[in-house]
């Protein structure tokens, strides 16, 4: 089990869930995958100390993937 934790920054609080529509909130791109991160798995989001959101892995990519909306490419291992 290798659950990821993501702790929003003070500052980024606010335009974080402004610019972040539900249903892509488990899209995130790394640099290397995890040790023993599996699909199943689950992105929690923390705000302080509390756990505000979680988002099921429903797979693990390691490619180049183009975003839809900006056209921006992301290159590693996409977990979504």
């Amino acid at each position: 089990m290798a659950d990821i934790l993501v702790r929003i920054p003070k500052a980024e609080e606010e335009p974080f869930w402004e610019d972040t529509p539900v249903t892509n909130i488990s899209r995130w791109t790394l640099s290397q995958k995890p040790r023993n991160l599996e699909a199943g798995e689950y992105i929690y989001f923390l705000q302080g100390p509390k756990g505000v959101a979680k988002a099921l892995i429903d797979s693990i990519q390691e490619d180049e993937l183009t975003c839809e909306q900006t056209g921006r490419e992301w290159k590693g291992v996409h977990i979504c």
